[in-house]
């Protein structure tokens, strides 16, 4: 739904936003739409996740059982790392599981003292 893109919040303020779940489970995302701020928004990290769940993720997840502990270190390894404008990508491999290898795209901003605090800490 980007049926809020014309609301301007200011800071500080908030927008109660209500609507209707009509898919199914899943983890989905949400962000502003300023038109010609989304981006900037976006980089700055004005974003957030939604998780749905309905009945039959609930059945699934109590067949499965308990989820194994995440393990205290994913033995992240920087495989290459590429520069864009104002940004960089760092390719990388961790292993979420033990023996699970996951490969991802890790990108941060070129100049992280330039960032809100917490964001942009290189790895």
């Amino acid at each position: 739904n980007d049926g809020g893109g014309m609301n301007l919040i200011a800071p500080g303020e908030s927008y109660p936003y209500q609507f209707d779940v009509r898919e199914r489970s899943s983890l989905y995302w949400y962000h502003p739409h300023p038109h010609g701020q989304a981006a900037r928004q976006l980089y700055g990290g004005l974003y957030g996740a939604i998780e749905v769940e309905d009945d039959d993720d609930v059945a699934l997840r109590q067949s499965l059982g308990p989820m194994p502990a995440v393990p205290a270190d994913l033995r992240v390894r920087v495989t290459g790392t590429h520069a864009g404008e104002g940004y960089r990508v760092d390719n990388i491999v961790f292993e979420s599981r033990p023996g699970l290898l996951v490969a991802a795209n890790l990108y941060s901003p070129a100049h992280p003292g330039n960032c809100r605090k917490g964001w942009g800490a290189p790895i």
